[in-house]
């Protein structure tokens, strides 16, 4: 200490001999109390700089699984499937122990109470493994373990859905959520909206644009009010609020034929060599399936090509027809209202 003690407390810039030398002005302190003051300055410890933990990229694992409440040992299907490579994991609790196992691998119900002692602890209920790591480890799946404390972030994000989640941890391994399958869709949103990343998008799709391929053909009479070229006039959102407004044929373009093909082009207004423009693109092609349900015309957009990040709901509109166009307001939420114009008359015959 004695060969990098100043000469005066007033020749050091260390911010401890500042403070130091303005209480000289009414107290002047002694070598040694100064020593001891730096001293124990010196032991206190520094508080450590909390990081950011980001996004991670997130899998939804094909298969859904069952929480089995375990009697009687580890069953057998327990055992096959940790063998054969399918996800299971074993929590051991007080006085009883808890498996996750694909439902593919589960005997009957009956046979897996008297044979292994086991029971599901929701019958039928189906879970969802959903695996999470670091960004850039999408090669042949998540296989970068995500930041600490990531777990409990999602847990939370989750939670405020609201959304059931467990958490299956491994040490030294991947760690993964655990989730309702029917609650998929909203937690993928709640991810998404965040920032994070989760696929296959199939997996995690709400089923009604699944369901509304299988189901009949659209009202064909519908179908033709809604047929022809159109052309976005004006945007509403939250409805009362303009966020858009076009003159005719200006803005974004709706060409759509009298079986429910469309092609709507929303190109984005700055000139398409400028940096960033091609990020801006927003058109999207598919079918459009129109019904008259309890005296409201609902439209459901089963997108094909979308130069946007696709939404994990199918997009519903309930329509109302005006004098010069339609008005669509999405469905069920009522978040915003858009109003379309035809181009050209309404008995003109458009072909796309």
């Amino acid at each position: 200490l004695e060969s990098v003690r100043p000469a005066s407390p007033l020749q050091c810039p260390c911010a401890c001999w500042q403070v130091l030398a303005a209480m000289a002005v009414a107290v002047v302190p002694s070598d040694e109390d100064i020593w001891r003051f730096l001293a124990a300055a010196a032991q206190e410890p520094v508080p450590e700089k909390q990081h950011a933990l980001g996004t991670v990229c997130l899998e939804v694992l094909p298969e859904s699984v069952a929480q089995l409440m375990l009697r009687r040992g580890v069953p057998e299907c327990v055992r096959a499937a940790a063998v054969s490579g399918h996800f299971c994991a074993v929590v051991q609790e007080p006085g009883s122990a808890v498996a996750w196992i694909p439902r593919s691998v589960l005997p009957r119900p009956a046979k897996l109470a008297d044979r292994d002692g086991a029971q599901e602890v929701s019958p039928g209920a189906a879970w969802v493994v959903i695996r999470f790591g670091c960004p850039g480890s999408s090669g042949g799946g998540v296989k970068v373990p995500a930041s600490p404390g990531m777990a409990g972030k999602l847990c939370g994000l989750l939670s405020e859905v609201p959304v059931s989640v467990r958490l299956s941890s491994a040490f030294g391994g991947m760690d993964a959520l655990l989730v309702p399958e029917e609650s998929l869709p909203a937690a993928a949103a709640a991810l998404v909206r965040h920032g994070h990343a989760i696929w296959p998008s199939v997996r995690i799709c709400q089923p009604v644009p699944w369901k509304a391929l299988r189901a009949p053909p659209s009202n064909a009479a519908l179908s033709r009010r809604l047929a022809g070229v159109w052309a976005l006039v004006r945007k509403e959102e939250p409805p009362g609020t303009l966020v858009a407004e076009f003159t005719e044929g200006e803005g974004p373009l709706r060409l759509q034929a009298s079986g429910g093909l469309f092609i709507e082009l929303r190109i984005p207004e700055v000139l398409v060599r400028a940096v960033g423009a091609e990020q801006r693109e927003a058109s999207f092609c598919g079918c459009c399936r129109a019904l008259e349900t309890d005296g409201r015309v609902l439209t459901t957009q089963l997108r094909a090509v979308d130069f946007q990040p696709p939404a994990v709901d199918a997009v519903r509109c309930e329509v109302s027809f005006t004098k010069s166009g339609i008005e669509e307001t999405s469905f069920p939420d009522g978040e915003y209202v858009e109003r379309w114009k035809r181009l050209g008359g309404s008995k003109k015959v458009d072909i796309v």
